[in-house]
């Protein structure tokens, strides 16, 4: 039997847990309903709920790297102040408005806009893993890879061999992978004599083991060439995969002045996991002389030390000032309510939104929260198409011919508030034509659901939607 000072002992711990769990809630959550939700947990739990808070609820990433990300990514930019040279580098053709998003997205990024970027569409596996080794073989000075996803396949260890024999020709090869996404990956590398390294990983410290993950994904090779966009090491994205064909997805092969910025972004998180310094390897080899393309860039990382989502952010301003046409693709498709309520206005302001999300989601529940959400889209005259097997992985958003935003977000919770994700900003009308006409593809051999189709669903589909939309936070 408990004692009764014993058990009072208990009481209070208890209760100043919950305590001190409700106060960190309310000087830390930027979000009302996640606070409400947090504090009602903590309380009708007691015990339960603060260690759940703890164990899911807090952010952990050290504040000091951090503030380390912050200058280095910040290029000696301030966020409130102005962006140098904001209108020269944008295409004479810009619309006003265009200016206007740009100098948001710099305040949210403290990236500058670069010009001079040529950017080349890979699509698939089968043409994206022979550029990438190909890329590898051709490597003289350093290789650095990052990813979500390694799988030890087909793809995984021709991918381990190039980097082997890089390694063996003298060439620095760093490689750095999530902890949870890509487990043991790391080990198998170092084995093979390749610095390896996994990002976060979980400990006594750091018990939040299914939150704050790098989702990014990015190769660089010798400053001179670099790949970035939605797709892991994985031959699930190839035709001929040895577990058949389950995924499409896209590159994009990179070339020009904003290799300094996505050096840096390598190199910022390569130090946050444990690697050595690099010595400014990355960034010295990545000074980029005469104009190499058209393009106007800018890389937008994020992670979950911030109180907004820069992506979010600079998604929502792309919604509101777009006039003709908004085209998105995302395998997964959980939108807050202010990006909710901005497709929604765009639609009654005349402008044609298409939302391209699989049929069949290869994450059911998260498919079912997404199609919570379509009736009060399609309602508001939004698009919403339904792509066809196989999964379609495509993560990429065009606004009005001009203006395009490409990488690994997702469209929900874990990639704006709790994954580190890495995408880049693009205004090229002839890049944006081309990703739209891309995209429009993808609409014509899609499903359009009608406002009838999702009418007739039954209440036992719609309750079941609902009741997995309720966890959209935390999917």
């Amino acid at each position: 039997m408990i004692g009764p000072v014993l058990s009072y002992l208990i009481a209070v711990s208890l209760f100043l847990a919950s305590v001190l769990a409700t106060a960190h809630i309310l000087l830390t959550k930027q979000d009302v309903r996640a606070a409400i939700g947090w504090v009602a947990i903590v309380w009708f739990l007691p015990g339960a709920g603060a260690l759940g808070y703890i164990v899911l609820g807090v952010n952990r990433i050290h504040r000091g790297a951090e503030r380390r990300r912050q200058i280095v990514l910040g290029e000696g930019a301030d966020r409130t102040g102005e962006e140098p040279q904001l209108l020269p580098s944008l295409d004479p053709t810009a619309a006003p408005r265009f200016a206007s998003h740009a100098r948001l997205a710099h305040h949210m990024t403290g990236m500058a806009l670069k010009g001079g970027n040529r950017l080349s569409m890979l699509i698939n596996g089968d043409a994206t893993y022979p550029a990438m080794l190909n890329a590898i073989d051709g490597a003289k000075h350093f290789v650095a890879l990052s990813t979500y996803i390694y799988d030890w396949d087909r793809v995984g260890r021709e991918f381990a061999d190039a980097f082997k024999r890089a390694t063996e020709r003298g060439v620095r090869v760093c490689v750095l992978v999530d902890a949870m996404g890509s487990f043991l990956i790391a080990r198998r590398l170092r084995n093979l004599g390749i610095d390896a390294r996994s990002f976060n990983v979980p400990g006594p410290a750091h018990l939040a083991f299914l939150n704050l993950r790098t989702h990014r994904k990015l190769l660089l090779v010798d400053g001179e060439l670099g790949f970035t966009g939605g797709m892991n090491i994985r031959d699930v994205h190839c035709e001929a995969g040895e577990r058949d064909f389950l995924s499409q997805d896209v590159m994009f092969q990179v070339e020009g002045p904003i290799l300094q910025q996505l050096g840096r972004v390598f190199e910022d998180d390569w130090r946050f996991a444990g690697g050595s310094k690099l010595n400014g390897l990355v960034k010295d080899a990545s000074r980029i002389g005469d104009a190499t393309g058209p393009a106007v860039l800018r890389t937008v990382p994020d992670g979950p030390a911030e109180n907004m989502s820069a992506t979010a952010w600079i998604i929502e301003s792309a919604l509101f000032i777009a006039r003709r046409s908004i085209k998105i693709t995302t395998p997964y498709f959980l939108p807050d309510i202010n990006l909710v309520s901005a497709l929604s206005q765009a639609a009654l302001r005349g402008v044609q939104v298409d939302i391209l999300v699989p049929e069949r989601n290869n994450m059911r529940i998260v498919g079912w929260a997404s199609e919570a959400l379509y009736s009060s889209l399609i309602k508001y005259g939004v698009n919403i198409h339904l792509t066809p097997p196989p999964l379609d992985h495509t993560k990429m958003m065009v606004v009005d011919d001009y203006w395009a935003l490409i990488g690994s977000s997702n469209w929900d919770a874990r990639s704006f508030r709790l994954n580190f994700e890495l995408n880049v900003e693009i205004y090229d009308p002839v890049m944006a034509r081309r990703l739209d006409a891309f995209l429009a593809e993808k609409v014509a051999r899609a499903h359009r659901l009608s406002w009838e189709e999702v009418s007739n669903w039954s209440i036992l589909h719609k309750l079941r939607n609902r009741a997995f939309w309720l966890l959209s936070p935390y999917l």
